[in-house]
């Protein structure tokens, strides 16, 4: 099914092509602007009726530029922004200027938008949390009410796509590392036991010793050394660790280290090194602590190859950063237009678990956040570290509920 849609000349088309590609493949109805040998348009957008069947009102903000802020109305029981009293719109706001803001995250361009303790955008001032829409994926919820209003039979495949990624955080708990800091990590997560691990021959953290029971199609994020671990991609375990893990039939990304989200030549750098030491090109990331910064760390991602992104979860909430199910490509402000580095919606973190519920309230959460993304045939991330595997100290209780719960969503 197509739908055609015309457009004032105002409205700058290549914005309006990006977001009408987004809603394609959301959807699965091919949205496409008319063109002159096109057939007739059903729906005309802009700022005036031009008598198509239908007409939807365009938000100012595409002739000027969008408000970091918006205001917020509710209609039929949703948030949306980008509202307005015409009348003769099929809908009470801008759906098309509303997702282009959410998917740039907009307003994190905001200069005076607030940062955390580690240099991050302040998740719990964003729109998404604020209106408590973070396990609802909006979006998909405003290209229903469009489809309703222009009398289109839709109905989404009820399918998902799940992408397994492990972040490792600390390749070794215990090995290559003296005995004194192997004793103090024993006492720290309360076990003296197994001997092998104190005396540096076997480590829970290698994820060699387990990822034999992992699908063929999960992403290992490694981290370079530094400020988060003592060993660098070059050092010679650490390098045979990964070159094994690629032998095994796994995919291997970049893990940009906490300092590299505000330091793209530090991020390149590290691609570089890992690069060298796997033996491949690398064409996934996702940032160490989730830390960015828009633009330049996807400018840069983007530049050097990098083709999928997956720094699209939130270190204190669940559900969908972006308010979309599927990936999408990121746009490019500065340049004013679309990118081939695609954005991976991250459906759920083993740590933001950690931090906002209860092991035993967990298969019902996440059981909630699989059936929305499946409800519109999601395609998304979930997200754990090695230290889950190894199950100790913190981790203990929690690898005994997700880690069956993660291994069953494969």
């Amino acid at each position: 099914m197509k739908v055609w849609v015309s457009a004032d000349p105002e409205i700058p088309h290549h914005r309006l092509d990006y977001v009408l590609e987004v809603w394609t493949d959301a959807s699965g109805i091919q949205w496409r602007r008319h063109r002159p040998s096109d057939p007739p348009p059903i729906l005309h957008f802009g700022y005036a009726d031009r008598g198509t069947p239908f007409f939807l009102r365009a938000d100012p903000g595409w002739k000027h530029r969008f408000p970091f802020h918006p205001s917020t109305k509710i209609f039929e029981g949703m948030p949306i922004i980008f509202g307005h009293d015409d009348g003769r719109s099929v809908l009470p706001f801008d759906p098309f200027a509303a997702t282009f803001w959410l998917l740039t995250e907009w307003e994190k361009y905001d200069p005076n938008f607030p940062r955390d303790v580690y240099g991050r955008y302040d998740e719990r001032k964003s729109w998404v949390i604020c209106q408590r829409v973070e396990r609802r994926p909006i979006i998909h919820y405003w290209i229903q009410r469009l489809t309703v209003a222009l009398q289109i039979q839709w109905t989404p495949p009820h399918r998902l796509r799940i992408r397994p990624t492990i972040d490792v955080d600390m390749p070794w708990g215990f090995q290559h590392r003296p005995l004194w800091q192997r004793l103090g990590k024993a006492l720290r997560v309360g076990r003296l036991h197994p001997a092998l691990w104190l005396l540096g021959r076997s480590d829970p953290y290698d994820v060699r010793h387990w990822n034999h029971s992992l699908p063929p199609s999960t992403l290992f994020l490694m981290l370079d050394g530094g400020e988060d671990h003592p060993w660098s991609f070059e050092f010679p375990p650490y390098a045979e660790m990964i070159r094994q893990i690629r032998r095994t039939g796994f995919k291997i990304g970049l893990h940009g280290s906490l300092r590299s989200g505000q330091h793209p030549s530090r991020w390149l750098k590290e691609k570089e090194r890992l690069e060298r030491v796997a033996g491949t090109g690398i064409l996934s990331n996702r940032q160490h602590f989730l830390r960015y910064s828009l633009p330049e760390s996807y400018q840069v991602m983007a530049a050097a190859g990098i083709r999928k992104e997956y720094t699209t979860c939130g270190s204190g909430y669940v559900g969908f950063k972006h308010g979309i199910a599927v990936p999408f490509r990121w746009y490019n402000p500065i340049d004013d237009c679309p990118t081939n580095l695609r954005l991976v919606p991250t459906l759920w973190m083993d740590r933001a678990l950690m931090r906002i519920t209860t092991p035993s309230r967990v298969p019902a959460l996440v059981n909630e956040l699989m059936s929305e993304a499946r409800r519109w045939n999601g395609s998304v991330a979930v997200l754990c570290h090695n230290a889950l595997w190894a199950g100790m100290g913190e981790w203990r209780p929690w690898k005994k509920v997700l880690l069956p719960f993660f291994m069953e969503q494969m």
